[in-house]
C-alpha cells in the first residue's frame, strides 16, 4: 500500500470517528483510532518536510493540529515549514505553542529524537522557545502554589477569628446533672459577717505561751499536812550536822582541850 493511499484511508477513518459512527465500538476505541489517524498525518508531514515538499507538509501538519493532535512535534515541524516558506512570524507562534505543550506534558525525549536532523538557526529558535516555555510553566506552578497557600492562610484566619460555639455537656445515663446557680444565688463561701463589722476572736494567737502544755488540769492539788519537809540548804544530803570530833578541819575549842588526832585509828579498842 502506497503512503498516499494510507493517508487517504486515515483521513476516511478520521471522518468516520468524527461523525461518531463506529459499528460495535466504544468511546475508548474511537479516541484511540482518532489519535492513530492524527499521528499518521504528523508522520506523513515529517516525511514531506524532509523531502522538501513544504506545501504538502504544512497542509498535513495543519490538518493534524486542527484535528486535535496534542503533540509539540507537530507544532515544531509546522513552524520549521513556515520558516522555509518565509513566514517567520507564524513559525515563532508555532514554536511557543509547541514549547507550552511540551512543558505541560513533559515529552522531552521524543522531541529531542525528532529534532535530531534539525540544526542551525532554526534549532536555536526552537531551543529558545523550549527554555522560555519551561520557565513560564515553572512560574505558573509557583503562582498556583502561592494562591493555594494564601487561600489556606485566609481560611485558617477566618476560623481563628470566629468565636467558639459552646458545646452542650453530654448526658450520662442514670446521673442527674446538678443545678447551675444563678447570678444572685448564695455561695457556700460567702462570709456571714460581710454585712457588718468583722469580730476578733482573740488578740493573741498563742495565749499563755509559758504554761505547761502537759499539765493535767483535772489532777487534785496535794494537802497542806502532807507537804514534804524543807531540805537544809547547807547540807544537800539532808543528814543533819556532823559531829565535831569527826571533822579533821574543825577549830579546837576555846577551853584548851586537845583536838582529836586525825591519824588515830577509829576502830581501835
Amino acid at each position: 500500500m502506497s503512503r498516499s493511499l494510507l493517508v487517504s484511508t486515515a483521513l476516511a477513518v478520521a471522518a468516520i470517528c468524527g461523525s461518531g459512527f463506529v459499528p460495535g465500538g466504544s468511546g475508548t476505541r474511537v479516541a484511540v483510532a482518532q489519535d492513530s489517524v492524527l499521528t499518521e498525518l504528523y508522520g506523513e508531514g515529517v516525511h514531506a518536510y524532509h523531502a522538501h515538499d513544504l506545501i504538502r507538509a504544512y497542509d498535513l501538519f495543519t490538518r493534524a493540529i486542527d484535528g486535535g493532535l496534542n503533540d509539540p512535534r507537530a507544532y515544531y515541524f509546522r513552524g520549521l515549514t513556515a520558516i522555509s516558506t518565509g513566514r517567520d512570524h507564524e513559525a515563532e507562534e508555532d514554536f511557543r505553542a509547541g514549547a507550552a505543550i511540551e512543558a505541560r506534558n513533559g515529552a522531552g525525549g521524543s522531541v529531542g529524537r525528532a529534532l535530531t536532523r534539525v540544526q542551525g538557526s532554526e534549532r536555536m529558535m526552537i531551543e529558545k522557545a523550549r527554555t522560555e516555555g519551561r520557565l513560564s510553566a515553572q512560574a505558573e506552578m509557583a503562582a498556583d502554589a502561592a494562591r493555594r497557600y494564601s487561600g489556606q492562610q485566609a481560611a485558617e484566619a477566618e476560623v481563628l477569628r470566629a468565636p467558639p460555639s459552646p458545646r452542650p455537656r453530654p448526658a450520662m445515663p442514670g446521673v442527674r446533672p446538678l443545678p447551675v446557680p444563678g447570678p444572685g444565688a448564695p455561695s457556700p463561701f460567702d462570709n456571714d459577717s460581710a454585712a457588718g463589722q468583722p469580730t476578733v476572736q482573740a488578740k493573741d494567737a498563742l495565749p499563755d505561751p509559758m504554761d505547761d502544755p502537759f499539765a493535767d488540769d483535772g489532777a487534785p492539788a496535794p494537802a497542806a499536812g502532807n507537804a514534804p519537809a524543807a531540805m537544809d540548804a547547807t547540807d544537800p544530803f539532808g543528814s543533819g550536822a556532823a559531829p565535831a570530833g569527826n571533822d579533821p578541819f574543825a577549830t579546837p575549842p576555846a577551853g584548851g582541850a586537845p583536838a582529836a588526832d586525825p591519824f588515830a585509828d577509829p576502830f581501835g579498842s
